[in-house]
Parts: C-alpha cells; structure tokens; sequence
C-alpha cells in the first residue's frame, strides 16, 4: 500500500518491548507533528544475542515511493538505524518544502519545538525573527542564548530585534547549506538548543563538537 505523507516526522521515540517473553529487542517509532506515532523499526535478539534492527515492512511499502528509504533495511548497530531514522525525518520535511505556508502554520502550532529547512537565500536572523517573536517582544529579555554541544551563542535583543551581528556569527558558524534542516528546541531564552541535519539526513558535524 501507498500512502501520501500528510505531516512530516519530527522525532524518534521507543515504545514497547517486540519480544514480551524474553523481554528483548524493542519497537521504534516515529512521532509527527500532530504528536502520532507510526511504528517504524524494531531490535530483536539473534542466536549470537546481539541485537539486530530492522524496518518494519509495513512502515516501509507505505512510504517506500515517497521518501528514500532504500533498500537496505536491516542494520547491525544501532547508530545505522538512527541514521536511517534521520534520514526520513529529513525527507519527510523536504517532501513539504514546496509549501512554506503550511509549513510555518505547522511550526506555530506545534509549540516549542521549531524546525525549517533552510534555503539557500535565506538569512537566519529574518527566520528566528519570524518564529521568536513573544520573546524578543518580552521587555524583561535581554538575550537569547542558543546551544549546541558544548557550545554556546549569546545575542542581546535591543528595541524587540536580535543584534544582527549576533546572529551574522551564529550563521557563520553554522555554515548552513541549501536545504539543511535546522531543529530548534525551546525550553526557555536561556536555552535554546539547536540541532543540524545535512542533506542526506545525517548530523551535521563541527570541529567544535570535539573540543
């Protein structure tokens, strides 16, 4: 069966043990923006007990047409699966890229979690402006501090706007690409983390990461 996508994936969640007798292996699903989830792999126990992940062959002939799945769907480490995982989270964004209206109507509602995709001509301070503006409107803030890794940006906020060479030096440091697709999680102005995946679906990796 063929489905059409209707919303984009937005996270991985584990749910319940896939074997209940000898409580190995797990099911792995992908949760959307309407916070439904979809079972999308699971782990199971080989004869030489390690673990061995696969799609779920449903998750796969539903979505196969639409997104690059791949074929290969069987994995011996758990860090090729999230790859994989990533990957669909990716292209199911992409698939909608073609409607950034919707998309943004998306973001809105979705709460405190915000993701984009970013196009080649954009200017990051213009899009944070867009989706931050109860805080910039907030008189008792006077900076946002974004985070990834262990890394930190603080830009101050002046008359309701990111100092733009603040956000200049955030976007440098990034180096975002054309269609790179930035998650942005908000627990509060002191705490913005980000999160980058490349074209391909994977992370996007910084020299930083390792300092």
């Amino acid at each position: 069966m063929v489905m059409v996508l209707t919303t984009p994936f937005v996270g991985i969640v584990q749910r319940a043990k896939y074997d209940k007798i000898d409580n190995t292996g797990c099911w792995y699903a992908l949760i959307n923006v309407n916070g439904e989830q979809e079972d999308v792999a699971f782990s199971r126990t080989r004869s030489s007990k390690n673990l061995l992940y696969e799609g779920h062959a449903p998750f796969v002939a539903k979505y196969g047409q639409i997104l690059p799945i791949g074929i290969a769907t069987t994995w011996n480490l758990r860090k090729e699966m999230d790859a994989w995982l990533s990957k669909i989270i990716y292209y199911s964004f992409l698939y909608f890229s073609h409607d950034l209206d919707l998309m943004m109507i998306w973001l809105d509602n979705f709460g405190h979690l915000v993701l984009f995709i970013f196009l080649i001509d954009a200017v990051i301070v213009q899009v944070f402006t867009h989706q931050f503006q109860a805080i910039l409107q907030d008189p008792t803030i006077d900076v946002i501090v974004f985070r990834m890794k262990n890394f930190t940006w603080k830009v101050p906020i002046k008359n309701g706007c990111f100092q733009s060479i603040g956000m200049e030096i955030l976007q440098n440091e990034l180096k975002l690409e054309d269609s790179d697709l930035i998650f942005v999680a908000v627990k509060d102005p002191g705490n913005i983390r980000l999160l980058v995946l490349c074209s391909n679906g994977l992370e996007k990796m910084y020299s930083w990461f390792y300092e």
